[in-house]
């Protein structure tokens, strides 16, 4: 995995967050990484995911769930398409993962906007916000989807309201880099359109309202 610099969730003292979730808060900076993608680059997406999460059942007991902490995709180039989901996305670097930090040639963070706000304001890190990571890979094949000779293994589902919104972001992620694979924008029941980032991992924009 990329290096293990990644920001710690904020409690605020007191709340029932801090309470029920003090003791596996710790646990976060002891990463529990998915599968490494090798150097062949066969395996172009992995989760990172940490063991922190804790839910009081309603006898008093406490059941411990992991919780999504990023999505990490590999690429050769970490600045290039951190920064075009970032710039996609409308999104911001996490401190301490982001362009001019330590180690961002092989890793950096974005992370949707208020993150940090929204779990003060919340007594669950589930709502702590979303995040993207970019680890460096030597060598990333560019998926073939359709066509399975290279797959996807993993895509992005984004969403937008109405087809105003997605011919928008059609717009910049073209001017972005990204490439079209399937257009769809005119389907009655669900527009969407399929793409592939400057890395060749797809990701979809489609119109729903949750």
């Amino acid at each position: 995995m990329g290096p293990r610099r990644h920001p710690v969730p904020e409690v605020p003292a007191g709340s029932r967050a801090s309470a029920a979730f003090r003791p596996l808060f710790s646990c976060a900076r002891f990463q529990t990484p998915g599968p490494r993608s090798p150097a062949s680059g066969a395996f172009p997406v992995s989760v990172a995911v940490p063991i922190l999460g804790c839910m009081r059942d309603d006898d008093g007991s406490h059941t411990t769930y992991p919780r999504l902490r990023s999505t990490v995709l590999d690429t050769v180039d970490v600045h290039g398409l951190a920064d075009f989901y970032r710039r996609l996305l409308g999104w911001e670097y996490a401190p301490g993962n982001g362009p001019e930090d330590d180690d961002a040639d092989e890793w950096q963070i974005i992370r949707s906007p208020g993150s940090r706000q929204g779990l003060r304001q919340s007594a669950s890190p589930r709502a702590a916000g979303q995040m993207l990571a970019f680890q460096y890979a030597a060598r990333v094949p560019r998926s073939t989807w359709p066509d399975t000779e290279v797959p996807q293994q993993l895509h992005l589902d984004f969403t937008v309201a109405t087809e105003a919104e997605l011919e928008e972001c059609h717009d910049r992620a073209l001017a972005l880099g990204a490439t079209l694979i399937r257009d769809e924008s005119d389907d009655p029941a669900e527009p969407i359109c399929v793409y592939a980032d400057p890395a060749g991992h797809p990701f979809c924009i489609f119109v729903m309202e949750w």
